[in-house]
């Protein structure tokens, strides 16, 4: 299956995911979760602590099982903080990097601290695949 999604689509999608809303198409935790036209695939993984991480972005792989073996491969190793392969960087707490998502709470401060929590993948679009 082919799964496209625009960027608002995918923004949309993630935080009703980790805001515990997204449809319950539940999904074990480490499952590889590609996003993907003809020629591209970002692909997305759940860590034990449940924290979305970006595992691979570039030219899609004739076998998704092949996105599992990338860190391997590409001898990918955790930096410290945990946050900057983050599919959406939050603001404050360890994060270090530019924040991709800050939402002020009641006392000003905007430390989010997101989760995943479930997913589900549908075709869409096909043509523009």
């Amino acid at each position: 299956m082919i799964t496209t999604c625009t960027r608002k689509t995918l923004a949309a999608w993630l935080i009703a995911a980790w805001a515990g809303t997204a449809y319950p198409g539940m999904q074990a935790i480490g499952q590889t979760i590609p996003l993907e036209t003809r020629s591209t695939a970002l692909v997305l993984q759940a860590d034990d602590k449940k924290n979305l991480q970006i595992l691979y972005y570039g030219e899609r792989l004739a076998d998704a099982a092949g996105y599992a073996q990338v860190p391997q491969a590409y001898r990918q190793t955790a930096e410290y903080t945990g946050v900057l392969a983050a599919a959406y960087t939050p603001a404050g707490s360890r994060n270090l990097a530019e924040p991709a998502i800050a939402v002020p709470h009641a006392d000003g401060n905007t430390s989010l601290d997101l989760r995943y929590v479930t997913h589900t993948t549908q075709e869409v679009a096909p043509q523009l695949a």
